[in-house]
């Protein structure tokens, strides 16, 4: 927000709060062990990460609809670091939003990101590409231009009811309590950047997160929900 109340202008920084879904597929097993504060199944992780904000403002400028990915290459456990990571945010996107939004997903607007962004040893540049969120009858599948494509299809009973991973480790902290099981067949990722990589795991869930600080265990990993 610009406030011209003493005759110059001046960048007030109001906060943030972000609310929206969020679909995952990665390279581990089905369910991720990762998420389970467990090490990879096969020693390393490679994820692709939608949050397809429905609602939100940063510093008073509206993001509601804007779909944003974070993909990350992660040579061993999430908790562990040393990833290269790179944003896509829609290019649909002004260029007001793509500034309000580019920092926050840095961590440097505090917030559950300050955490999140701090296992990134590289960031590769932020690319700007259509991105779209598809939910078919059961499956749900996020292109993101000539990028790759994140596809998460629900595991489920004999019921038909949706399996569920009830506050996972990993998750809570980020406000993850109920967390969908899911199938990451179809997921490929093909950023001539960084290493190309197939799904097998795949998850789906909501998330709230705004500018207040999370609280951090003895490890420095965020310990309480935003």
């Amino acid at each position: 927000m610009i406030n011209h109340a003493f005759g110059y202008e001046e960048v007030v920084e109001m906060g943030w709060n972000l609310d929206g879904v969020w679909t995952e597929s990665c390279t581990c097993s089905i369910t991720c062990p990762c998420n389970l504060n467990e090490d990879p199944t096969y020693g390393n992780c490679d994820v692709a990460f939608c949050f397809h904000i429905t609602s939100g403002q940063v510093d008073g400028v509206d993001v509601g609809g804007i779909p944003v990915v974070w993909t990350v290459n992660l040579p061993g456990a999430f908790t562990a670091g040393n990833a290269m990571a790179r944003l896509y945010i829609h290019d649909g996107a002004s260029q007001e939003q793509r500034e309000a939004l580019e920092p926050i997903f840095h961590g440097k607007r505090g917030g559950v990101w300050e955490v999140l962004a701090g296992i990134v040893k590289e960031w590769l540049e932020t690319k700007y590409a259509p991105i779209t969120v598809e939910d078919g009858e059961t499956t749900r599948t996020v292109t993101v231009g000539d990028f790759g494509q994140i596809v998460a299809e629900p595991v489920v009973d004999h019921r038909g009811e949706k399996a569920l991973l009830m506050e996972p480790p990993l998750l809570t902290p980020l406000s993850v309590q109920r967390f969908e099981i899911s199938r990451g067949a179809g997921t490929e990722w093909r950023d001539p950047d960084m290493k190309a990589w197939s799904g097998v795991h795949a998850g789906r869930t909501k998330f709230t997160w705004s500018s207040e600080p999370p609280a951090t265990d003895e490890a420095g990993m965020a310990a309480a929900a935003v």
